[in-house]
């Protein structure tokens, strides 16, 4: 495996105890057949500290490789520890 980082430059909003940015990352395809088709999946990304949360999508490159960018950033009035992510049955895809 090989290390990349997919963002950089986050940033702590506020002083408190034990301030980080960002947070956990959770993996997410936003229909499941592409889960099914085997594609890289989004990346949900909670900001922590930064007060926001990041969807991060697969972008492929040539020989195989991949990166993801920045897809939307939404912002919040305070710390985003963790976030859950679902299918929604009443939704079609």
């Amino acid at each position: 495996w090989t290390r990349t980082p997919l963002a950089v430059g986050f940033r702590v909003k506020r002083l408190g105890i034990n301030p980080g940015a960002p947070g956990f990352a959770y993996p997410f395809w936003p229909h499941k057949s592409m889960r099914d088709a085997g594609d890289l999946p989004h990346i949900l990304l909670a900001g922590d500290c930064a007060d926001a949360a990041y969807v991060f999508r697969p972008v492929p490159r040539e020989g195989g490789d991949f990166r993801f960018d920045l897809m939307a950033t939404f912002g919040f009035e305070g710390t985003v520890g963790s976030i859950a992510v679902g299918y929604c049955g009443a939704v079609n895809s």
